[in-house]
C-alpha cells in the first residue's frame, strides 16, 4: 500500500516537468476554485500520505452498489469460476449506500480572467483560452460539439489554418469539447507560441472566439466538419 502511495505522489510531482500537464492543474484550480473539480482526479499530494487503508474500504463501501456493477472476463472460463472470483476480490467492499447523483453545476465567471505560471528558461508559452460551458446531458451537446470541430477540430478547420498554417506561430492549434462527461465541459482552445508571438497569437485567438461566439462559421465548414465524424 505504501508503495502505491509513494507511486501516485511520483507521478503528481512530475507534472510540474510538462509544461501541459502543469497548464492543466491550473487551468483546472482556476475555474473551479472551490470545488471538488479543482482537484485532480489522482488526488492531492497531502491527502495520499495521509490515506490509510480504512479511508479505502469506506470509500468502496460507501459507493459502491451490487447491482450497478458490470465485470466483464474474456478467455476460457466459467462463469461459476467467474462469479466465485468476484465474491472473492470485492468481499466486504461491496457496499449498498445509494449514490450521490448530483452533479456540479456549470461555473459562472465574470469578465476575463489571465493566470500566469512562471517557468525560467522556456521559450514557449502553453496557452488555453476557454471557458466552461455546459454538462454532458445538455441538449445542444451535440450540435455544440459539431460547431467546435468546425471550428478548431481538424487540420483544415479555420483556427488551426490560420495560426498554424498561415502564421507559423505553434505547431498545433486545435479545439477541445469532451462531449461525452457528466459534469460542466469547458471549450478550450489550445496553441503554444514563442514567447515573441504570444500576444499577437492570443490577440486573434480572442478575435477568432469572439467570431465563433457571434456565430460566423460558414455552412460548409460545419457540413465538413459532419462529413469527417461520421
Amino acid at each position: 500500500y505504501e508503495a502505491l502511495v509513494a507511486e501516485c505522489v511520483d507521478e503528481l510531482c512530475s507534472l510540474t516537468d510538462s509544461d501541459e500537464s502543469l497548464s492543466s492543474v491550473f487551468w483546472r484550480r482556476s475555474l473551479h476554485a472551490g470545488t471538488p473539480q479543482a482537484r485532480l482526479p489522482s488526488g492531492e499530494i497531502a491527502d495520499l500520505k495521509a490515506l490509510t487503508t480504512d479511508d479505502v474500504r469506506a470509500a468502496y463501501r460507501s459507493r459502491w452498489r451490487p447491482e450497478e456493477q458490470v465485470w466483464v472476463f474474456v478467455g476460457d472460463v466459467q462463469p461459476d469460476y467467474c462469479n466465485q472470483l468476484v465474491e472473492e476480490w470485492l468481499g466486504e467492499l461491496v457496499g449498498d449506500a445509494a449514490l450521490d447523483s448530483h452533479l456540479p453545476s456549470v461555473p459562472t465567471l465574470s469578465g476575463a480572467r489571465f493566470v500566469v505560471v512562471d517557468k525560467p528558461d522556456r521559450t514557449q508559452v502553453q496557452l488555453r483560452v476557454g471557458q466552461p460551458v455546459m454538462d454532458g446531458f445538455h441538449d445542444d451537446v451535440e450540435p455544440f460539439w459539431l460547431g467546435s470541430t468546425a471550428f478548431g477540430g481538424t487540420f483544415t478547420s479555420a483556427f488551426t489554418h490560420k495560426i498554424r498554417e498561415e502564421r507559423g506561430w505553434s505547431y498545433f492549434a486545435f479545439s477541445e469539447f469532451r462531449r461525452n462527461r457528466r459534469h460542466p465541459i469547458s471549450f478550450i482552445l489550445h496553441t503554444a507560441p514563442a514567447i515573441g508571438d504570444l500576444l499577437d497569437c492570443l490577440t486573434l485567438e480572442l478575435d477568432l472566439y469572439r467570431g465563433l461566439g457571434r456565430a460566423d462559421l460558414e455552412v460548409s465548414e460545419v457540413e465538413r466538419a459532419r462529413t469527417y465524424l461520421l
